[in-house]
């Protein structure tokens, strides 16, 4: 199966080819004058610091601790840090009339949780060489200002943990201005807002490294916890112990979280297999002890494509797993099939009314109900050229049933794809293009253009049992974002961002009526040259009368020199971060 970024070993020739794309994700760069390092604080522990959380899988309402009278969590003097010169607060006099910077982070109208990584400010101002940071809150008492010779800095831990004590539901401003070459400039301004309750879970994510996406070594699954700020390494190929007919495998993407939080699901080496590996500390690579022959040879059968579990169908004699089976690289008729890995049983689970084709399931929480992309652009398990929409069908004890548009989200017009259910099965996110941008393989081959790595890509959710699609406003970033060209190769002058492939939260927050709900997406829109996918965090609120979405926070703990894919976001057993 083709994941973002590339493929494993052993391909045909014509997909060989495909993986030339692989070069244009990854190289290093800034484009700011300033000193740029992954995150500075005046606290010293800034991307390389210390894990901020154990990684709790509750999602909790915080108590706020109310202050007496104004709070004192911002402190009254400056702050000078990142090699800025002492007197660096004598040097902003005046309102400056130079063009303000471009303010980054945090994007405006964000929403933190409450237990997030520590907020950043980042921006991009050619030839500035100090920036005046001003947070200010109408709860505090004073306002924090920061002064820097580096293009970011992360709010002080403790300064943050007090603040998100007290300060919730309240906006927050942050404004910067920059002196360089050009005279001080006006002031980019931003506000953000802290929830009333915290995340939970664990992120693992693909991260591809060098320029050739068929060399094992390049890439690795990485993890972290809420609040971590550094991520470790849970998965490499190499530590893979599943084989496929006695073959090693060789790509370890697309994956999934197990229900039980110990294994990630993923498709293997062409011609995509499913193996099972353990990202548990002490464990890694292992198979689960309930995989036996027959089980590993069920799994293993060619043409798979993204595996799905549900927590209500993982036990002794149930460990079941749903996956599209193709009968070819290109398949317009794949089918969606069950496993039941403890023995090895498998079938196909009936869409009846769904003349197309399938992929990219995904199984409800509560294990009644598959949604699926019905297509008839099956390209090595993932998505390709052609069309695309969401359906759902009832698992059924392993037999499947009638095939249902999700309304919302199987529109002709458009290409709905890459479907995942909320924790509560409530809401589920989506990929979306127009139709027209589906259709289309600039270079002539099946396994380019179409829904995969395209730039126009974007993240929608629409309610579980169908209703209104809503586009989030976190596939936008900042105005002053510079455009991008993702995917060159194919699309040689076509901008955007990618954003793609979103996955929930394990839990959602409740606070008052609202309820809270947490992604993580990939996007190509951060300021590094050439371009490649970082992960984004965003929220959805819920409330009786309404749901409003928010603007993108981005995971400053990732590694810029990598290309970031395909997070999972669940309970899952990572080795501890000191």
């Amino acid at each position: 199966m083709i994941h973002p970024g590339g493929r494993g070993p052993a391909l045909s020739p014509a997909e060989a080819a495909a993986l030339s794309f692989a070069a244009v994700l990854l190289a290093a760069g800034a484009s700011c004058s300033f000193s740029s390092t992954q995150a500075s604080s005046s606290s010293g522990s800034g991307g390389q610091g210390q894990s901020g959380s154990s990684g709790s899988s509750g999602t909790t309402t915080v108590v706020i601790q109310p202050c007496t009278g104004k709070c004192a969590d911002f402190p009254s003097a400056p702050i000078v840090t990142g090699n800025a010169a002492s007197n660096a607060a004598s040097m902003f006099g005046g309102s400056g009339s130079a063009a303000a910077p471009c303010l980054t982070e945090p994007e405006d109208g964000s929403l933190f949780p409450n237990n997030w990584l520590r907020p950043r400010v980042k921006v991009s101002a050619p030839g500035a060489t100090l920036l005046e940071i001003r947070f200010h809150a109408d709860m505090e008492a004073n306002d924090l200002l920061v002064y820097t010779a580096e293009d970011n800095w992360a709010m002080d831990n403790t300064i943050w943990k007090n603040l998100a004590a007290h300060v919730v539901n309240l906006p927050i401003s942050v404004s910067v201005r920059a002196l360089g070459s050009g005279g001080l400039t006006a002031a980019a301004t931003a506000t953000f807002t802290i929830a009333p309750v915290a995340a939970g879970g664990q992120m693992v994510y693909w991260a591809l490294r060098g320029f050739d996406a068929s060399k094992p070594d390049n890439e690795e699954l990485f993890g972290f916890s809420v609040g971590d700020e550094t991520v470790q390494s849970v998965l490499k190929v190499a530590d893979v112990q599943q084989t496929s007919s006695g073959v090693s495998v060789g790509c370890i993407g697309c994956h999934t979280a197990t229900p039980d939080g110990e294994f990630v699901g993923f498709t293997g080496n062409y011609p995509w297999p499913n193996a099972l590996a353990s990202v548990e500390g002490g464990s890694r690579g292992a198979m689960p002890g309930f995989l036996g022959a027959a089980g590993v040879t069920t799994l293993t059968e060619d043409w798979h494509g993204i595996i799905t579990f549900s927590g209500q169908h993982w036990a002794a004699g149930d460990h079941i797993g749903i996956t599209s089976q193709s009968s070819d690289a290109v398949d317009a008729h794949a089918n969606l099939v069950w496993m039941e890995m403890d023995s090895g049983a498998s079938g196909v689970l009936a869409r009846t009314g769904d003349p197309a084709g399938a992929a990219a399931p995904n199984f409800s929480h509560d294990g009644t109900r598959v949604v699926y992309t019905s297509t008839n652009a099956n390209q090595d398990g993932r998505m390709g050229v052609g069309t695309a929409d969401l359906y759902t069908i009832p698992y059924a004890d392993r037999a499947g049933g009638a095939a249902t548009p999700v309304a919302g989200a199987a529109d002709a017009a458009f290409a709905e794809y890459y479907p995942a259910f909320s924790p509560d099965d409530q809401l589920i996110a989506f990929n979306r293009l127009t139709q027209a941008d589906a259709s289309v393989t600039p270079t002539g081959e099946p396994y380019d253009g179409g829904m995969y790595l395209n730039p126009a890509a974007e993240v929608w959710v629409v309610p579980g049992a169908g209703g209104d699609a809503v586009r989030l406003r976190a596939n936008d970033p900042p105005a002053c974002t510079p455009a991008v060209k993702p995917n060159t190769r194919v699309y040689p002058d076509k901008t955007g961002w990618d954003n793609s492939w979103a996955k929930w939260s394990p839990e959602v927050g409740v606070a008052g009526d609202s309820h809270y709900y947490w992604l993580i997406f990939s996007s190509y829109r951060y300021d590094i040259s050439p371009p490649r996918g970082q992960l984004y965090m965003t929220a959805v609120v819920r409330s009786e009368v309404r749901t409003d979405t928010y603007p993108a926070i981005y995971l400053w703990n990732q590694d810029l020199t990598t290309s970031n894919h395909t997070p999972a976001w669940d309970v899952f057993k990572l080795p501890h971060v000191d």
